[in-house]
């Protein structure tokens, strides 16, 4: 849930910025922002973990 992730205040901030740079009346809500496009540069590809470590069956362990 994106709204626990930031605190009330800078929330706030971010849907400030958006009425004023949208118009969006005083009366709505800004609920959802979804950024598209293309990176400005290529980013560096993650190392990702191997399944093993991340897939359990049957039970946990820590192997």
């Amino acid at each position: 849930m994106l709204s626990r992730k930031y605190p009330k205040a800078c929330r706030k901030r971010r849907e400030n910025h958006v009425r004023h740079a949208l118009d969006v009346p005083e009366d709505r809500r800004v609920v959802a922002i979804l950024g598209l496009g293309y990176p400005e540069t290529e980013p560096v590809a993650k190392e990702m973990l191997p399944r093993e470590s991340m897939v359990h069956y049957e039970k946990f362990s820590q192997s």
